[in-house]
Order: C-alpha cells, then structure tokens, then sequence
C-alpha cells in the first residue's frame, strides 16, 4: 500500500491533552463546467494506533493516510508531491496545554 505518512510528538515537558489531529490538501482545481477553484480544500482520512482523530501524545505517533482510488492524492506520482506549486497539505493539532 502506498501511504502518505508523518510523525507528530510533543517536545515539551508539559503535555498536551485532549489532543486531536485533523488533515486537510488543499489544492488549485477545476469543476466539470470549466471554474477554476483556486483553493479546495478536502479532508483527508487518517489512520493512527489510537483509531480516530483523538491522539494520546505520550510518545511520537506516526499518523498515515493511505492513498487509494478514494484518496484525494491518488492522482499524485511521489515526485508530483515534492514539486506540485498547487497543492498543500495542512495538518491541523489541536489540543489543551496541561498547566
């Protein structure tokens, strides 16, 4: 299986919990009637040990999205990912700062 992968961790000495994770490509598009979308944004599914957007940031966690016929990157070679100037992916962490 081809996977768009990354590892998240928490490098400070308070954790953060309540933590989540949310991951977005945004990219120049053009609709079937000719309009070009000049940022779409699509959510893009994830898989972690943990299962679902909550993480637990004990440890580094290594978050990946496979890339299928259902992927928004399945259109992608690996080297279109290094150099495409339309495309971005957003990871989004969300989380409260123990005090």
């Amino acid at each position: 299986r081809l996977c768009f992968m990354l590892r998240v961790g928490d490098l400070r000495k308070s954790m953060i919990i309540s933590a989540t994770i949310h991951m977005q490509v945004v990219r120049k598009t053009t609709s079937p009637e000719g309009e070009v979308v000049p940022l779409h944004q699509v959510d893009i599914p994830m898989e972690n040990g943990v299962g679902g957007n909550s993480i637990f940031l004990v440890a580094p966690l290594i978050i990946y999205h496979v890339i299928d016929a259902n992927s928004p990157l399945y259109d992608l070679a690996p080297t279109d990912l290094h150099h495409h100037q339309d495309l971005e992916i957003i990871v989004i962490l969300e989380g409260v700062v123990e005090t």
